[in-house]
């Protein structure tokens, strides 16, 4: 019983060690804005009507981006594969499809790509936020479209075509692994956008949002808007209560004092037989 009490002890710290090798970790998500904490250090926002970029329709197919203010926006295909970079800023007609409400938007992932373009989530667009400190809180507007291959049918996301999304974060200069992020769910025709929020442990320098390359297509393009970020304040992990979905995660310190507890108690008994 102790041997085995132990073997439990050393596999908590074992993945204790794990969660905190992990300089980031997302411990909150949210789909709706109003679940978002209240209790946040606002750093700033982006919602792509003006800004140093310029005239709307700036267009980059280098690994430089486009930059606004202090952050950075690059769209990338072929990620795995030899990279490739296809990155918009425009400012889309309301009666436009890839319109997000007013003014300008973000969008990045192949474009035109006729050829070659790996399945799975490869493309997409990726925001850096440089020399930012704190950055803890993450909420955005966002879309997605598709364009079929050889009919040239655009497909843009809504209930009935529903484009799955993935988000990495980064910290350190390491990228976790995509997780799972909500399926969108536009309303089938209308313009309103989609929103997603979530909340870290630790600092991030930055997040990639992925879409999927299916064949039959030769362009795939994630479309942002609103983009807000900011420090979350402690203890703000979770939604509040009647406010919208939120999913939490335990925090660090939880695993922390429960694999002390097992340990203790590991100890305890040996002495004691």
């Amino acid at each position: 019983m102790q041997m085995q009490t132990l073997q439990v002890a050393r596999a908590a710290f074992a993945a204790l060690a794990f969660v905190f090798s992990a300089e980031a970790t997302i411990i909150s998500t949210f789909n709706n804005s109003g679940s978002m904490p209240a209790a946040a250090t606002l750093l700033g926002s982006d919602d792509f009507n003006t800004g140093p970029v310029g005239l709307p329709g700036n267009y980059t197919t280098t690994s430089v981006g486009l930059t606004r203010g202090s952050l950075n926006y690059l769209g990338f295909y072929n990620e795995s594969g030899g990279i490739g970079y296809d990155n918009t800023y425009r400012s889309p007609g309301t009666s436009e499809p890839d319109t997000m409400g007013t003014g300008g938007v973000m969008m990045g992932g192949p474009s035109n790509v006729f050829g070659g373009l790996n399945a799975g989530f490869t493309h997409g667009l990726r925001i850096s936020f440089g020399s930012l400190a704190g950055v803890t809180y993450v909420s955005f507007d966002f879309s997605a479209f598709r364009i079929l291959d050889p009919s040239d049918a655009f497909v843009y996301s809504t209930m009935v075509n529903p484009i799955t999304l993935r988000l990495a974060v980064q910290s350190g200069g390491v990228w976790t692994a995509p997780a799972s992020m909500p399926i969108l769910t536009v309303a089938a025709g209308t313009t309103e956008p989609s929103f997603f929020g979530f909340t870290t442990a630790g600092d991030i320098s930055g997040l990639k949002i992925y879409i999927d390359g299916p064949a039959g297509t030769h362009t795939n393009r994630v479309i942002l808007d609103n983009l807000v970020f900011g420090t979350a304040a402690t203890g703000e992990v979770q939604s509040p209560a009647g406010n919208g979905t939120g999913d939490s995660i335990p925090e660090p310190s939880t695993y922390l004092l429960c694999a002390v507890a097992l340990f203790g108690t590991a100890l305890y008994r040996r002495r004691m037989s």
